[in-house]
């Protein structure tokens, strides 16, 4: 039987795209509110001198910038820059780089995640990918998937829904086991003890597998020349889903900031997005 067609509300959507369409506004609007109150905690405005752009104007500008992938010189034909110049949208987010605003906003949806689902994380995933290069200038090696053109490795550790916990980047040619101790190193929330992590074979190694038992974790690291059964695969397909979800945002295919901390304040940012779905 063919379902029944969904019902049209007054502007001609459906019921499924008006959801949709409220559940991003709600998501910008406590993604842009948690941005507020950690600059106004870390950099609050002057008291005297000219009076700063808007946080709220600030923020759109650097989403469309985010998911347009566009020059932030091409501000200046949008309307995300009727108040200010391009330049003081570009100055603002480089502060924001300095101070790690990204990255505090992310901590706090983390535990604004965990405190309204007071959910048990199933288990995690840790993989890294491949960044190409464009202009950046540090944090650079051989990518050998790139014909050995200069890339960085951005690796993740993710729960069970593909929300990351934690976020590294290294030079492209930087083994996957050399990556485990500074990834758990900058985790952003408590990692659960007696959970299983799920990694594949470029992290087949008896000293990998020993650090994870010392965090509390049960390792189930896929090992080489032998076949990896089709549950661990599944398993690990969340953190395959972050990077997906992560390619939506054209300005993260590719580096095109000169300095690795602002490619990393960009990921922030848009993890800040997915955690927003999940907690709007």
């Amino acid at each position: 039987q063919s379902r029944p067609p969904l019902a049209k509300t007054g502007r001609g959507l459906t019921e499924r795209s008006s959801r949709k369409a409220c559940s991003d506004a709600d998501t910008h609007d406590l993604v842009a509110r948690v941005i507020r109150n950690v600059v106004a905690g870390v950099a609050p405005n002057a008291k005297t001198g000219r009076p700063r752009v808007s946080v709220a104007n600030t923020i759109d500008a650097i989403d469309f910038v985010l998911k347009t992938g566009m020059p932030w010189r091409h501000l200046q034909e949008t309307r995300c820059t009727q108040e200010c110049h391009y330049t003081t949208i570009h100055k603002r987010f480089c502060s924001w780089v300095q101070l790690g605003v990204c990255r505090r906003v992310h901590k706090t949806l983390l535990r604004l995640d965990a405190s309204k689902r007071a959910r048990d994380q199933r288990h995690y995933c840790l993989d890294s990918t491949l960044i190409k290069n464009q202009v950046g200038q540090d944090c650079l090696g051989r990518n050998p998937t790139d014909r050995g053109r200069r890339g960085t490795k951005l690796s993740a550790l993710v729960d069970h829904r593909g929300m990351p916990v934690a976020l590294a980047v290294f030079s492209a040619n930087t083994s996957d086991y050399r990556t485990v101790e500074a990834t758990f190193a900058r985790a952003d929330c408590p990692i659960r003890p007696r959970r299983v992590i799920y990694a594949d074979k470029g992290y087949d190694s008896a000293k990998i597998r020993e650090f994870l038992r010392s965090q509390q974790l049960r390792p189930n690291v896929a090992r080489r020349r032998t076949q990896t059964p089709r549950g661990d695969v599944s398993n690990r397909a969340c953190v395959e889903h972050l990077f997906g979800w992560l390619d939506k945002s054209r300005r993260l295919l590719m580096r095109f900031d000169t300095y690795v901390e602002t490619y990393l304040e960009f990921t922030y940012l848009a993890c800040c997005h997915l955690l927003g779905r999940r907690v709007a």
